[in-house]
């Protein structure tokens, strides 16, 4: 369990934590984004974007995401090998 003593000495990351809040927040407004350009009625082209953004934004969205949590993964397993 990290103490405050890492935490103010940057042995301890928050920033995955908040990267996974902030996936969860874009996932739902892709989605809420497409469904609300999809029933405005914008024309028969823009709801075919809106389905995509729908469907495929929060799946981007995610690979986005884990793209940066790779990099603290990373610095996880480095961190271990310098220690051994």
């Amino acid at each position: 369990m990290p103490t405050f003593n890492d935490f103010a000495n940057f042995r301890t990351m928050i920033t995955p934590v908040i990267i996974k809040v902030l996936f969860w927040i874009g996932a739902v407004g892709a989605f809420v984004y497409g469904a609300y350009t999809f029933f405005s009625w914008l024309g028969w082209y823009f709801n075919w974007i809106s389905l995509l953004i729908m469907l495929l934004g929060p799946f981007v969205w995610r690979i986005f995401c884990e793209t940066f949590l790779l990099l603290f993964q990373i610095h996880g397993e480095l961190k271990k090998l310098n220690e051994k």
